[in-house]
């Protein structure tokens, strides 16, 4: 039947539901966030429960689409991480130089570039908004375009996070309109997009204004990874710039 969820759709609803029962679980028991405190910061990966990892390595079982983009959202979110860590435990203001920063974003990328061009079969073509499905090749020029796009979106959403509840409401709109796109398409990662979609809904809920919970550097290049990720596999990097277009308005 045309308007029923296929099994990897229903897998994506569970996971993200999931995730955001699982964030206010962990409001609840604030024992698990990162850095208690009289205003509590925590970050994403910290919310997430054992059974919702189970959930999400059964689903990514032979889905190297969702492989790559999960990893892309993990690998930024290690670089985020390494940055909130030196500056709140080792107490060093600045966290990650910039070339100290830039040189681990320069090396995801290219693993992510590499896998686009030569392992997933996604190619170098991407799709122009507003022209009923046309593509545009970019050959070689793909692989300067794929860095500036995903170096831009990560830290285009890292600059975001200055205001409660701006970057994680942005990203959610963009989380959704990818998973409607990728299940459209019948694509393998809008479980994925599910995923991200729950477990902001919940986050939205404490980082709202007055914020309670923070998601720090971790959170937002996370996120950034995610997003720039969702849209080079659906090839649609372009539609960053319409549906995100507050991260480009926050980058200027």
């Amino acid at each position: 039947m045309k308007g029923d969820l296929s099994f990897s759709e229903y897998i994506g609803v569970v996971i993200g539901a999931d995730g955001y029962f699982s964030f206010i679980d962990a409001y609840k028991f604030p024992e698990i966030m990162c850095f208690p405190g009289k205003r509590k910061s925590a970050h994403v990966f910290k919310v997430m429960k054992r059974k919702q990892l189970l959930n999400l390595k059964f689903f990514l079982k032979g889905n190297t689409d969702g492989i790559a983009v999960v990893l892309m959202t993990l690998c930024y979110g290690i670089i985020g991480f390494l940055d909130d860590y030196i500056k709140v435990v080792k107490k060093r203001s600045l966290g990650l130089r910039a070339w100290q920063k830039l040189a681990l974003q320069l090396i995801v990328t290219a693993v992510f570039c590499w896998y686009v061009m030569m392992k997933s079969g996604i190619g170098t073509a991407i799709y122009i908004p507003f022209t009923n499905g046309m593509e545009l090749d970019l050959g070689i020029l793909f692989v300067p375009f794929l860095f500036i796009a995903v170096l831009g979106t990560v830290n285009g959403v890292n600059l975001t996070d200055g205001l409660d509840g701006l970057a994680g409401g942005v990203t959610l709109i963009v989380a959704a309109f990818f998973m409607i796109v990728s299940w459209a398409a019948g694509s393998m990662i809008s479980p994925v997009c599910g995923a991200i979609v729950g477990a902001l809904l919940a986050f939205l809920l404490f980082n709202c204004y007055p914020a309670k919970v923070f998601m720090g550097d971790t959170g937002s290049l996370a996120l950034g990874g995610f997003v720039a990720a969702t849209a080079f596999v659906l090839k649609m990097p372009i539609f960053i710039v319409i549906v995100g277009f507050v991260y480009l308005w926050e980058s200027i």
